[in-house]
């Protein structure tokens, strides 16, 4: 399939590790490896772990001794680097501007999988670091919100915790932990997705050989969240605007449910023509803003609403998102409204898959990491796929009285807020 003039392929490396590339003749290289090693893996007490190793990795290595020296190696080429943690993976990211410089790319990730240093004292520094960030993220209601409702939503399972840690679980990693976590990274199944213009042949070359070891294809095992419906979750602090989100549990990435709830998603809170800004705030103007969407992983899923209001009107917001959620649940999408949706998608995927990043981006969060067939195409083909009846029954089935979950953030009491999804 071609899309703007991307061509998708897949290939692999000598070692047995997975390449997707995204085709696109003269445009900067973008690459991500992902190792499925993310925060929801971390050992118990040592929560925390893989994204303080995301910090070290990029500190410096025996051709690189600092991360500046890094960055400068690839400034001179028009790229940069960048790493992040989500709960299922580890993401490693290198660009260069133009496709002939693809060897710098493959070099640098050579000298992070194969020299690390790892100084002691460099992790010291980092991990005040992480407790800086940890503290900031602790003060920011609008995180605060999303880690509160993935902790209420997912209870009693590792994708209730912050891919952070604690205080006390970030101090409990040493310096051997990381060595030794290092080990346990290059020797998981990896990921690795391209955009830009390099050739499958030139990707299976390339990337081949870099310090990664032989895929042993195991599978960190999960924890079942347990699922226990109609729960308010609240973190009091004196702010007379709370911050919200509601929502339900859903199903994994990929799977039939995320697609057509994506539309759904479209329809009730993505953008300013959604029927949550038309209701709360063109018609009520109780907020300023509302939107909806989708967090997903390899074997669960969840949707909310997210909004903030003044503590006068939290009572009147809940109950308009559940006089919204109700109207559809009992009358469903209209088919044009479908329709109007998915073209806005649609076009929209076009509009915005301009960059290589775009690509790797879209990828990776909207694509299972554990199915093979799973890729951008995979999405905008099962996203025109979607149908009337499909939508309406994944309404029926999620936006119902005994699975909902709702965090609050701000001076506001349970007692204070009723759901009425009945």
């Amino acid at each position: 399939m071609d899309i703007l003039g991307t061509k998708h392929s897949t290939g692999v490396t000598t070692e047995g590790h997975r390449i997707s590339l995204y085709q696109r003749d003269g445009f900067p290289i973008y690459v991500r490896i992902t190792f499925s090693c993310g925060s929801r893996f971390d050992p118990v007490g040592k929560a925390g772990l893989a994204h303080l190793y995301e910090h070290m990795v990029l500190t410096g290595t025996k051709t690189f001794p600092s991360k500046d020296k890094i960055t400068d190696e690839l400034q001179q080429y028009g790229g940069g680097i960048h790493a992040s943690t989500s709960k299922e993976g580890i993401n490693i990211n290198l660009a260069v501007a133009d496709p002939i410089d693809l060897p710098q790319i493959t070099k640098i990730y050579k000298s992070l999988f194969t020299e690390q240093v790892f100084d002691p004292e460099v992790f010291k520094n980092e991990r005040e670091v992480v407790l800086v960030e940890l503290m900031n993220r602790e003060q920011k209601s609008t995180i605060t919100v999303g880690d509160l409702f993935q902790e209420v939503c997912f209870s009693n399972s590792s994708l209730s915790r912050n891919a952070i840690g604690s205080i006390e679980s970030i101090n409990s990693v040493t310096i051997d932990d990381i060595a030794d976590f290092h080990k346990k990274v290059i020797s998981s199944p990896a990921n690795i997705v391209i955009s830009g213009g390099v050739s499958i042949d030139e990707a299976e070359q390339g990337f081949s050989n870099i310090g990664l070891q032989a895929n042993d294809a195991k599978e960190n095992s999960k924890e079942s969240a347990v699922q226990i419906g109609g729960k308010v979750s609240i973190k009091k602090t004196s702010e007379q605007i709370i911050q919200m989100i509601f929502g339900f549990r859903t199903n994994s990435l990929g799977s039939p449910d995320f697609y057509n709830l994506e539309i759904a998603s479209d329809i009730i809170g993505g953008g300013r023509s959604s029927l949550l800004m038309k209701k709360l705030r063109y018609e009520a103007g109780l907020v300023y803003g509302a939107s909806s969407s989708q967090i997903s992983f390899s074997d669960v899923g969840a949707w909310g609403v997210s909004t903030a209001t003044p503590k006068k009107n939290l009572a009147k917001v809940v109950g308009l998102i559940c006089e919204i959620l109700r109207e559809i649940r009992t009358n469903g999408f209209s088919a044009e409204q479908i329709e109007k949706s998915k073209n806005k998608m649609l076009k929209t995927k076009r509009y915005s898959l301009q960059s290589s990043e775009s690509w790797v981006d879209l990828h990776t969060n909207k694509t299972n990491p554990t199915n093979n067939s799973d890729n951008c195409y995979n999405y905008i083909e099962q996203i025109q796929k979607t149908a009337l009846e499909g939508i309406n029954q994944i309404v029926k089935k999620y936006f119902v009285a005994d699975n909902w979950y709702l965090a609050l953030v701000g001076d506001v009491d349970e007692g204070e807020v009723k759901v009425n999804l009945s």
